[in-house]
């Protein structure tokens, strides 16, 4: 589990990096937050931009 708390903590904060330098554009609604989501934590969790409602 703390493995997975050091990678989490590794590749969003690489991301996030990424994001503010190419922005994904938007319109800062719903859909914009789930893909900012998707973008930062796709390669850690297969639920990455998904909401409960999606995953059930």
């Amino acid at each position: 589990m703390e493995e997975l708390f050091y990678r989490e903590r590794e590749i969003s904060n690489k991301k996030t990096i990424e994001l503010n330098a190419n922005p994904i554009q938007g319109n800062f609604d719903y859909q914009h937050l789930k893909d900012i989501h998707k973008y930062i934590f796709q390669d850690i969790f297969t639920w990455a931009g998904k909401d409960r409602f999606e995953l059930k």
